[in-house]
């Protein structure tokens, strides 16, 4: 079950960040209440409180979903606006950002699936069946695979340096950022 509290927290965080952008550079704490589940949520895990409970792949997915996807120049001056923060070359920028897509277009297919099932269940607020939370939870750790193999290639991407910058950001800036419910 905590990998399903795991995927609905991620699941709503990304489409939040997607709705929202990014408004100044900065990213937005961002709650909202869960779909009813077979089993009740017991616990708020708290990012400002206690990053190190909040998982580096997490902050890492939070991270690639804020600035991939930018389609306009204002909204891909903003995602470049958020990664200097992390005080990357204008090189490591592009090279965060193409990652980051790489990310944003393998994750796609398996955002897509996970959307369509819960969605079948929301109409009528019906739980989902045992085969369903375990296709979710399938869906779930395919999506984590994809987000530690690109935060792993980093280093070859942008240099150790560069890779220590952004790990760095995402524990101490975007982990902090994130409420998980489990």
């Amino acid at each position: 079950m905590k990998s399903l509290a795991v995927v609905l927290a991620l699941t709503i965080v990304c489409g939040l960040i997607i709705s929202t952008g990014i408004s100044n550079g900065k990213v937005a704490s961002f709650s909202k209440s869960l779909p009813a589940t077979s089993s009740p949520l017991k616990n708020v895990v708290n990012g400002e409180k206690t990053p190190d409970k909040i998982p580096d792949q997490v902050g890492y997915s939070l991270l690639f979903g804020i600035v991939s996807g930018r389609t306009n120049d204002a909204d891909k001056e903003r995602a470049r606006a958020f990664i200097r923060r992390m005080e990357l070359s204008e090189q490591e920028i592009d090279d965060l950002i193409t990652a980051a897509e790489e990310f944003r277009e393998s994750t796609r297919p398996l955002e897509f699936e996970g959307d369509r099932i819960k969605s079948r269940n929301h109409p009528n607020h019906l739980p989902l069946t045992n085969e369903e939370v375990s296709r979710l939870a399938q869906l779930q750790k395919q999506r984590d695979d994809l987000t530690n193999q690109v935060a792993e290639s980093l280093e070859h991407r942008l240099g150790k340096n560069g890779a220590g910058k952004v790990r760095r950001f995402v524990r101490s800036v975007m982990k902090r950022k994130i409420k998980i419910m489990e």
